[in-house]
């Protein structure tokens, strides 16, 4: 009778831990999958913590599930030996000792208390976690627009780059250029100045009238050059003020040199046109000489 008792207590027992282990698998697949009517439309982003989380789900659901075969196991045992218990001898100690099924039990329970203790851990990471991922669906609207902006602006600004190189690779031949067509301007007036030198006093103003003409034409196709070049460099570089400073300085530069070229021709026409006056004084001279 006390043996029935026993065994009426475990059953007891058994159906209670199931009950709990039931429970708590319910707690675990509902953390791990959550609650289908209130899901959200969008799918929230993975935070970084979440696969942890859903192994450590997996693996207390795989520990409560191996706790619900053994209870079942248990059970099965239990109904087994009750039944061979009423065909053998009920005083038969050897087939049946409730002390060893309490000592089992007990254990369970204490692994039981264990795995609770563990799913109430989950269940505040979980809480924690959902906090976060709220919080942080919150702030993702802002922080979008605030990377988009940054995206934009990194993306005009190598735009820009690629602009200015450009612009700084063109007017650096341009520069190249004009620097090639002043000197050949400068050769041909120091030739053109050797020539005036080297020739006689007969025609002389004729033909130094002839080479400033043609210096004066060549310098103000020079000057015409350069003014539609510092357009071109002012419209190319109105976005860079350092590009367009240098371009400025280098224009002032090119004319300075003209002025200094200007100036040599402006020597030149002044010996030229004093030849015939010395050559006029030096012919009366000689014309007075004679009368008298």
């Amino acid at each position: 009778m006390a043996s029935l008792d026993a065994a009426e207590r475990h059953q007891a027992e058994a159906a209670r831990l199931r009950s709990e282990i039931e429970q708590l698998v319910q707690r675990a697949r509902l953390l791990l999958h959550g609650d289908a009517a209130n899901k959200p439309l969008a799918p929230r982003p993975p935070h970084p913590r979440r696969a942890e989380r859903e192994r450590e789900m997996e693996e207390a659901l795989e520990k409560a599930e191996w706790y619900r075969r053994e209870i079942k196991r248990m059970r099965q045992e239990l109904e087994n030996r009750d039944r061979h218990s009423q065909m053998s001898n009920p005083w038969d100690a050897r087939d049946k000792d409730p002390m060893e099924l309490y000592n089992l039990l007990a254990e369970r329970r204490k692994e039981l208390q264990q795995l609770q203790r563990t799913s109430e851990g989950l269940e505040h990471a979980a809480e924690v976690q959902r906090k976060a991922e709220s919080a942080q669906s919150a702030v993702r609207p802002e922080i979008e627009e605030q990377l988009q902006k940054a995206k934009a602006e990194v993306e005009q600004q190598k735009r820009l780059n690629v602009k200015l190189q450009a612009d700084r690779l063109k007017l650096s031949n341009q520069r190249k250029t004009i620097e090639e067509e002043i000197r050949k301007v400068g050769s041909e007036l120091r030739s053109k100045a050797a020539l005036l030198h080297r020739k006689g006093p007969t025609g002389q103003e004729k033909g130094g009238q002839s080479v400033l003409e043609q210096l004066r034409r060549e310098v103000d196709i020079l000057r015409g050059a350069l003014r539609q070049d510092e357009r071109k460099h002012r419209a190319m570089l109105k976005e860079d003020s350092q590009e367009v400073e240098f371009a400025a300085a280098h224009v002032q530069s090119l004319q300075k040199n003209i002025e200094e070229r200007e100036a040599q021709v402006a020597k030149l026409r002044a010996a030229i046109g004093s030849e015939p006056r010395r050559e006029s004084r030096s012919e009366s001279k000689l014309a007075s000489s004679d009368n008298g």
